[in-house]
């Protein structure tokens, strides 16, 4: 899952379908699985995530997240866990420090 392009989103998959089938089931395959997700806004918004971690580097922060559900179904769209930011992208921020995650309200 960690070498998609919605990493968070196929493990949250990835657990439910162990949840309903077990683990064993899973990991020996043979699953059609449809999903709501649109790649194309999920590269939106992992653009966004990053850009926004980037403007907002001043004030300390370092990392974000972004869920885009459709509001009338609850259908996740779009779904990045954090900015996952390098040097290589930004060498103002110099070594990413760790993360911090906290409710958001």
């Amino acid at each position: 899952a960690r070498q998609s392009k919605a990493p968070h989103f196929v493990d949250h998959v990835l657990v439910e379908l162990e949840n309903s089938f077990g683990s064993a089931a899973v990991q020996q395959g043979g699953f059609t699985v449809r999903t709501t997700l649109d790649l194309d806004l999920q590269q939106t918004a992992e653009q966004a995530v990053t850009n926004g971690v980037v403007d907002l580097h001043r004030y300390n922060v370092n990392n974000a997240a972004l869920l885009a559900a459709d509001p009338k179904t609850g259908e996740v769209r779009a779904w990045v866990g954090s900015a996952r930011l390098t040097p290589r992208h930004n060498p103002e921020l110099g070594t990413p420090s760790p993360f911090l995650y906290w409710p958001s309200s």
